[in-house]
């Protein structure tokens, strides 16, 4: 059952993992962006 998820090329499987991680981290940055304006704002 799983043969066919092999198929996809070791290279295509670590952009896509590259690209899911570039995700994550940029939606950490604005967590972060928008907790630094909200503490800013408080003062």
């Amino acid at each position: 059952m799983m043969e066919e998820r092999q198929c996809i090329p070791a290279s295509e499987k670590e952009a896509v993992k590259r690209e899911l991680d570039m995700e994550r981290d940029f939606e950490g940055l604005c967590i972060a962006y928008n907790a630094v304006l909200r503490s800013e704002r408080k003062r």
